[in-house]
């Protein structure tokens, strides 16, 4: 992953001599979720490249895709000579198309989490590394399996599903998850 970041004695813009620019590209910081997401990025930092040989920037669209997308402009610009990767959960799905093409052009190693557009695979560019999610689908369905046969009355109950944005991958794919269990379900 590291390959091609850059001659450790150059110094790229807007990072001190020799640093691996790092971008993480969430919604907020004021969710525990992503709390934990900056600091396990820390950790793994701090023990592959080292801690004070890499500067980390938190970028926060707070649901925002304009926002999004201007952060990794912003970011994108500090990166020289490929001393830069970024994380990006995309706060929409299309926010990947745009953001594959940012990277591509500019020859940032990156990564999504959780939201991929429709047609854009890693395995078509060379900077894209990977992408990560969790089957939301299963997990929606045992989940919601599990709420319903701990009512008080296994298998019979109200329940209020609170969606989240209706473009994310995560949020659809739990949908049709908990629509599933509610199918094996008929008095919920």
């Amino acid at each position: 992953l590291f390959i091609g970041c850059g001659d450790a004695n150059e110094k790229p813009a807007g990072g001190e001599k020799g640093k691996l620019l790092v971008g993480m590209s969430i919604r907020d910081l004021a969710n525990p979720y992503y709390v934990q997401i900056k600091e396990g990025a820390e950790l793994f930092l701090n023990n592959v490249v080292g801690k004070g040989n890499y500067e980390l920037t938190m970028y926060e669209s707070q649901g925002s895709d304009e926002k999004q997308i201007n952060d990794v402009k912003a970011f994108i610009a500090r990166v020289e000579d490929g001393n830069g990767i970024l994380y990006v959960d995309p706060n929409n799905a299309p926010n990947a198309a745009v953001i594959a093409d940012l990277c591509e052009e500019a020859g940032i190693y990156w990564n999504t989490t959780w939201s991929y557009a429709d047609g854009i695979y890693p395995m078509d560019y060379e900077y894209y590394v990977m992408h990560q999610t969790a089957d939301n689908v299963a997990g929606a369905y045992e989940t919601a399996k599990a709420m319903f046969e701990s009512f008080e009355t296994p298998g019979e109950g109200k329940i209020v599903a609170v969606q989240g944005m209706l473009s994310n991958d995560a949020s659809i794919d739990r949908e049709i998850g908990w629509k599933k269990a509610l199918e094996e379900y008929p008095n919920v």
